[in-house]
């Protein structure tokens, strides 16, 4: 199978300068360009080949009833499955099967014209390429409706907690997008420090909690620790050294007191996952030192290149920036800001 190289330059650095078990399956989730939600349902159905009795081989129509289910149970709680003005066939199929005007067996039927010839072949594209051959989940032969799973994929499905930590965050993502989606492309995430959730507010809809707030950014930094790089890890509970936290990059103390920068000191931008060592026991209200700024300038662009969905806005809203082009100039205004400021980095 030939494959395109990654030609854009921020989701190729993400995707090589990865470490751990998940680079492309976090890589495909945040930057991948399938059409509507259909890579949730997939990496969904991906997920649920683990077991014992793994196959290399899988058949399109091995995977497409799980995929179809999914993909329903998740337009019966949020319609906006799909980005367009006018419900698609498998939409209009979707809601005669909730009404039981079809079965669903009829369903699959509509859903395979759509899913067969565009899921399987899109869900490895993302940064205007297809992921090289080193870092492919699984070979797509069209002709003959399957796909051949490499020792990557593998490797991740014989382990059932990386299963269990991509279904977390594939739901989770993919609640970002619904949620972005009914709303128009016009969320604004604000995060609730308390409650260790992000939540959008408009003149319709007061707090719609999205998804919590560590696996909303955690594939942003590889699932290590925004500062000192360590892996984290929520398995030893809150006191572990290495429990994920939310930690404000820039601390609230000091951006409440710079009111003329007009940005939201809780929005997505400033947000980042930190280890509890890092964020309770040495930052504290302290800026971090330049080359975290630079990490963090650097993420932000990343938002700015996905598709249409919460995150992206957010970062765009929370900053009171119209275009993506104007995010480096307003975070280098911030860092001016506290430039003289003594500087903080891990031990």
């Amino acid at each position: 199978m030939s494959s395109k190289e990654i030609k854009n330059e921020k989701v190729f650095s993400y995707l090589e300068g990865l470490r751990g078990e998940l680079p492309e399956i976090r890589a495909i989730l945040l930057f991948g360009k399938n059409t509507a939600t259909y890579k949730f349902a997939l990496c969904h159905s991906l997920m649920n080949l683990n077991g014992d009795n793994l196959k290399t081989e899988i058949k399109y129509e091995d995977l497409s009833e799980d995929f179809v289910r999914e993909l329903h149970k998740h337009h019966v709680s949020c319609p906006n499955q799909f980005n367009r003005k006018e419900p698609t066939k498998l939409e209009k199929a979707m809601d005669s099967h909730s009404r039981d005007e079809i079965n669903f067996k009829r369903l699959l039927e509509i859903a395979q014209k759509d899913i067969y010839n565009n899921v399987f072949r899109a869900f490895q594209n993302l940064g205007d390429g297809t992921l090289s051959k080193k870092h492919m989940l699984f070979e797509n032969h069209q002709s003959d409706k399957k796909l051949i799973i490499t020792d990557r994929l593998a490797e991740i499905l014989s382990d059932s907690s990386l299963v269990e930590l991509v279904k977390r965050e594939n739901q989770a993502r993919w609640r970002v997008v619904e949620e972005a989606w009914s709303a128009g492309l016009s969320t604004n995430l604000v995060y609730d420090y308390e409650k260790q959730r992000f939540y959008r507010s408009d003149k319709k809809v007061n707090r719609v909690y999205l998804r919590s707030a560590v696996e909303t950014l955690v594939p942003y930094q590889k699932g290590l620790c925004f500062f000192c790089s360590n892996l984290m890890t929520d398995i030893h509970g809150k006191e572990y050294e290495l429990f994920p936290d939310v930690d404000h990059f820039f601390p609230l103390t000091l951006l409440s007191k710079e009111p003329i920068l007009s940005v939201n000191p809780n929005g997505v931008w400033n947000l980042v996952i930190a280890c509890n060592q890092c964020n309770r026991k040495e930052k504290r209200a302290n800026v971090p030192a330049e080359k975290f700024y630079n990490k963090l300038l650097l993420r932000n662009e990343r938002f700015a290149i996905e598709h249409s969905h919460g995150l992206k806005f957010s970062i765009l809203n929370s900053l009171g920036l119209s275009k993506a082009s104007q995010i480096k100039d307003k975070m280098a205004l911030i860092w001016k800001t506290f430039e003289t400021r003594e500087k903080w980095s891990p031990k």
